[in-house]
């Protein structure tokens, strides 16, 4: 997808899922996601969405991060983590790719959308979190 200027936080191809228009002669949905290539930190970076019409121009295209991000990996110890965490900008809530990284990762994500806004994202499970205080 190089003639959109997109580029994947991973040194291989984007992953790529075409879904099919939701109404007659409306656009067709794709994403371009970034690939799991080192088997340490997930890529919760790099994931773009991109329409494309009929005809097959792309009409709208958005990224789900300003930057390359990976989650998790491994503890000094070898453990693996019991949930993970995201702050995110772009959005005042979670987004498919949010939920994408947590059924990916079999993980709780955490997602920081302000100074008073966390959810909690458990598969396809959204829920708002109570902060303390």
């Amino acid at each position: 997808m190089m003639q959109l200027g997109l580029r994947p936080c991973a040194p291989a191809a984007f992953n790529s899922v075409i879904l099919p228009p939701e109404t007659s002669g409306g656009p067709y949905i794709g994403y371009l996601l970034s690939p799991h290539t080192d088997g340490v930190g997930y890529p919760a970076g790099g994931h773009y969405r991109i329409e494309v019409s009929q005809a097959g121009k792309v009409v709208a295209q958005r990224p789900f991060t300003k930057s390359c991000i990976a989650l998790g990996g491994r503890g000094p110890d070898g453990a693996k983590p019991a949930a993970l965490v995201v702050s995110h900008i772009l959005d005042p809530v979670p987004t498919e790719i949010h939920v994408f990284v947590s059924l990916a990762t079999g993980l709780p994500l955490y997602v920081v959308t302000g100074p008073d806004a966390t959810w909690k994202v458990t598969g396809t499970a959204i829920e708002r979190v109570k902060m303390p205080g």
